[in-house]
């Protein structure tokens, strides 16, 4: 067993018990959206969105799209905290909800997303001092919390192999065997390109959540990044 292997919870299997990891200090800066997209590869999905500037933009934007749309704020973190978030929107909403939103936010920027519908998962990754990357894998969205004893930790590099080993029979697990066909490969693939990046990239830390499991995909929603 080496070091590694030691700091394994055995309580949850893959799971690292925090307070073992030495923790880093942190200097690191948040990314705005655009940096962060700007810095992940080609073939990690993010759902079709786009960055406006003025509501009118927005409203142009959505029309192109066949179903709601989600407005949130570029150049905010804990946006659902600060109601700088806003789902469901059709038609006049969109408007009305992008100067709402730019009226409450930091900077002058809007991202305007495609509304899916879906299993949401958080992955993500941070840098040890110690370690190399630490890939994460959670119940996300409003599960985050409520899940949190559930993480699967890894080290990377990972494959889909040893990925879909460590999640089975895990609450991941069940969640990706419920009421919908989800697209188990696609979120293997997602993770395994994650902890590809984590090993590439200039990046501290990042943290997707949700991802959005669908019957067709795996697609990033959410996304904080920090350097």
């Amino acid at each position: 067993m080496d070091a590694a292997d030691s700091l394994l919870n055995p309580h949850h299997s893959g799971q690292y018990i925090e307070e073992d990891l030495p923790q880093s200090s942190d200097t690191t800066e948040i990314l705005t959206w655009k940096e962060v997209t700007d810095s992940l590869p080609e073939d990690i999905s993010i759902v079709n969105h786009e960055l406006v500037h003025s509501p009118e933009e927005a409203k142009s934007f959505a029309n192109g799209l066949d179903g709601p749309v989600v407005i949130k704020s570029a150049g905010d973190t804990h946006r659902t905290e600060k109601d700088l978030v806003s789902t469901g929107l059709y038609g006049h909403e969109i408007k009305e909800e992008s100067r709402r939103i730019l009226d409450s936010s930091q900077g002058n920027n809007l991202v305007v997303q495609e509304q899916l519908e879906g299993l949401e998962l958080l992955v993500s990754f941070r840098q040890d001092d110690l370690f190399g990357p630490i890939i994460t894998v959670a119940p996300g969205g409003i599960h985050t919390e409520a899940y949190s004893e559930h993480e699967i930790t890894f080290l990377a590099p990972v494959s889909t192999q040893e990925v879909k080993r460590r999640i089975q029979g895990t609450v991941i697990d069940r969640l990706l065997t419920g009421r919908m066909d989800y697209d188990r490969e696609a979120i293997l693939e997602l993770i395994e390109k994650v902890a590809a990046t984590a090993e590439s990239s200039q990046l501290a830390s990042l943290e997707i959540n949700p991802v959005i499991v669908t019957e067709t995909g795996a697609q990033c929603v959410d996304l904080l990044a920090k350097r």
